[in-house]
């Protein structure tokens, strides 16, 4: 049910499978500007949410016959540097505890790992996981759960910045400007600037430099480790008194499909019977400027994680005037039992 002061429009949108009604509807915004939500661990780590086999079906690696008879302990900590969604990844042992046989039997173990959502835009994706060998009770091997090497797991405790929050720039406000403000930064030693990226700007660059300016008083309290950087995001969203708010219905797949990019579709093929389907998707829509951020609802279905890093490369074709407003907005798809070949 639609509340307060609303309307609804209807905007019209040639996509490759033929013709879709999009409705968009328009709401009174508030007054001033507000950063959404607490920065979020940056979404390079989601390529790891897709790692294959799921944790149920992983099972643990073998324990070495001749250390389990003599009751050998062990411990094998690895690097995983995955390179390409359809390939094993390079191992690289980084602390070995016991002979190389335990060694053996992870790299055997990891052999199976894939990681079906990465794309051209994941680059090289590191991790790192760490396994004991216990030879009490029949030798059950311990393993934490892989993680990504590249970046400190983030602690908002840490953080300090400015009491004062963030201006809406005067010039931007009286231009009409407003929209959202996409932000990556990162934090590689305690108590420095942090190193930040605009990676979209609502088409206004004093919005972003009025993050910019905002952010650069932030300061990371801990220790951080060499080379591993804590690395966010953040979106900030300006508001103008009276403006009208921009947003996604909920999406039939086909609706979905009809409103990307043709190019962005050639050669794709998914039988959803195979994905548990029914099933519906959360969209955070961010492309063209940085992957979109994709989400099941419900139970997480491994055999979606193709179709999920798919969708995440898309790029829907927004109204150039209300873009700076959908950027980073969600929208919810329902994939039907169908399968598609475009």
């Amino acid at each position: 049910m639609l509340q307060g002061h609303e309307i609804l429009i209807s905007m019209t949108y040639f996509g490759r499978v033929g013709l879709v009604v999009i409705a968009l509807v328009l709401a009174a915004f508030f007054t001033d500007v507000r950063a959404e939500g607490r920065p979020a661990i940056e979404q390079l780590v989601s390529d790891l949410t897709c790692l294959t086999p799921s944790i149920s079906d992983r099972g643990s690696p073998d324990y070495p016959t001749d250390e389990l008879n003599v009751k050998a302990a062990g411990k094998v900590s690895v690097r995983l540097s995955f390179k390409s969604r359809t390939l094993p990844p390079k191992v690289t042992v980084l602390e070995k505890v016991g002979t190389y046989k335990f060694v053996e039997s992870v790299e055997r173990f990891v052999e199976k790992y894939r990681l079906p959502c990465m794309t051209a835009l994941s680059g090289e994706v590191i991790a790192e996981q760490t396994f004991i060998f216990n030879p009490e009770n029949g030798g059950p091997v311990q393993f934490n759960e892989v993680s990504d090497a590249n970046s400190t797991a983030l602690d908002e405790r840490c953080i300090s910045g400015t009491l004062r929050g963030i201006f809406y720039p005067g010039q931007a406000a009286e231009e009409g400007k407003g929209g959202n403000v996409l932000v990556s930064y990162s934090f590689s030693a305690a108590n420095e600037e942090p190193q930040l990226t605009v990676l979209y700007n609502a088409r206004s660059e004093r919005l972003a430099s009025a993050v910019r300016g905002y952010l650069k008083e932030f300061r990371y309290t801990c220790p951080i480790p060499a080379d591993k950087p804590v690395k966010l995001t953040q979106t900030f969203k300006f508001i103008l008194e009276g403006a009208d708010r921009v947003a996604f219905k909920d999406f039939s797949l086909v609706e979905f499909l009809q409103s990307v990019k043709r190019a962005d579709l050639r050669g794709a093929k998914f039988d959803f019977k195979l994905m548990g389907c029914p099933f519906d998707i959360s969209v955070r829509v961010r492309r063209p400027y940085a992957k979109n951020v994709v989400g099941e609802y419900g139970v997480k279905n491994p055999a979606r994680s193709e179709f999920i890093g798919w969708v995440s490369e898309l790029t829907m074709e927004l109204p150039e005037s209300s873009e700076p407003y959908l950027i980073d907005q969600s929208l919810k798809v329902s994939v039907p039992c169908m399968a598609i070949s475009l």
